[in-house]
C-alpha cells in the first residue's frame, strides 16, 4: 500500500526555502581582522577586499533578492497547491484500495498514478522557478565573480611567502622639516604632486586587480606607487609601507599627497575629492575612515 504521507512530504521537500528580507542581509563587520592578520604577521587584504566588494554591492543584493521574492512565493503557492491537489485525488483511492472487491486493484493502479503524475509536477515547478531565476542569479553571479577572483577567496588571509624583495621595500626619504623658509613644499612639490594625480587620472575606469602594478590592472599601492612613479619619485609596494614622506593636516593638503590607512591607500586629487583603486579606479570625496581600518594620517612623498 501507498504511504500517502510519505508522498506529500516528498512534494513537500520541493519547496523552495524562503528567502531573507531584504532588510536582514548585511554584511559583517570585519574590523577585527586587521589587528588579526598583523598578529599573525599574514595580509588581510583578500578578505577586506571582498567585503569592500560586497558591501558596494550590498543595495544591488538586496534589490535582486526584493525582485526575485516574488517567484519563490508563487512557486511555494503552486507546490502547495500539487500536494493539496494529490491528497484530494489519492485519498478517496486509498480508501476503495482499503475495501477488497472488484475496484481495488484499479485503485491501486490509480493511486500510483497519482502518485508519479504530481511528483513530477512538482519537480517541474522547481525547474521553471529555476528558468525565471536565471536573470537575477545572473545578477548575483556577477557579482559573486568580483570577489571569487580574488587570489585567496573571501575570507581568507593571504600568509607572505618569504621577505619582501628589495626593490618592494625603497624608501622614500621621511623628511620630517619643512624646507627653509617653512614652505609646506614648494614648486617642486606641488608640481610632482599634480603630475602623479594626472596619472592617476589617466587610469579612471581601470579594474582591480589584486596586487596590480600596472594599468593593466591595479590595486590600492599599486596605483599610488604607478602614478608618483610618472612623477618620478619611487614609493613603497604596500598600503601600510607608504605613510611616508611628511605628515600633513587636512588643511594643508595638496595634489598627491597619500590618505593612509593600515590597509588601504588613497592620493588626494584635490578639491575635496581622493582617487583610489576601487573597482575600477575612481574619484570620491575625502574621507578618514575605511571599513574599520586604522588611519594612519596624511602623508606628502618627497623625492
Amino acid at each position: 500500500m501507498i504511504d500517502l504521507a510519505s508522498t506529500a512530504q516528498a512534494i513537500a521537500r520541493h519547496l523552495p526555502s524562503p528567502l531573507p528580507a531584504p532588510a536582514t542581509i548585511g554584511v559583517p563587520d570585519i574590523s577585527p581582522l586587521v589587528p588579526l592578520a598583523r598578529y599573525l604577521s599574514t595580509r588581510p587584504d583578500p578578505a577586506m577586499e571582498a567585503h569592500r566588494i560586497v558591501s558596494a554591492h550590498a543595495g544591488d543584493i538586496a534589490a535582486i533578492t526584493r525582485d526575485a521574492a516574488p517567484l519563490f512565493i508563487s512557486a511555494a503557492l503552486d507546490i502547495t497547491e500539487i500536494g493539496a491537489s494529490f491528497l484530494r485525488r489519492a485519498v478517496p483511492l486509498a480508501a476503495t484500495a482499503l475495501i477488497p472487491g472488484a475496484g481495488t486493484a484499479h485503485a491501486v493502479a490509480r493511486l500510483a498514478v497519482e502518485v508519479s503524475s504530481h511528483l513530477a509536477q512538482a519537480a517541474l515547478r522547481v525547474q521553471q522557478l529555476t528558468q525565471d531565476l536565471a536573470p537575477f542569479t545572473g545578477r548575483l553571479s556577477e557579482i559573486a565573480a568580483r570577489v571569487v577572483q580574488l587570489p585567496n577567496g573571501p575570507g581568507m588571509l593571504s600568509p607572505r611567502s618569504g621577505p619582501v624583495p628589495e626593490h618592494e621595500i625603497k624608501h622614500v626619504a621621511l623628511s620630517a622639516e619643512l624646507p627653509a623658509g617653512g614652505s609646506s613644499g614648494g614648486a617642486a612639490g606641488s608640481s610632482a604632486g599634480s603630475a602623479a594625480v594626472a596619472a592617476a587620472k589617466s587610469t579612471l575606469g581601470t579594474p582591480y586587480v589584486w596586487g596590480g602594478t600596472s594599468p593593466g590592472g591595479f590595486d590600492c599601492s599599486g596605483l599610488t606607487q604607478w602614478a608618483w612613479r610618472q612623477a618620478g619619485v619611487d614609493l613603497p609596494r604596500t598600503a601600510e609601507m607608504q605613510a611616508v614622506g611628511r605628515p600633513v593636516s587636512a588643511e594643508e593638503l595638496q595634489e598627491g599627497d597619500l590618505v593612509v590607512w593600515d590597509g588601504h591607500v588613497a592620493m588626494y586629487a584635490g578639491g575635496g575629492t581622493i582617487i583610489e583603486a576601487g573597482d575600477p579606479v575612481q574619484i570620491n570625496p575625502l574621507r578618514t575612515s575605511n571599513m574599520g581600518m586604522s588611519f594612519k594620517g596624511f602623508y606628502r612623498p618627497t623625492g
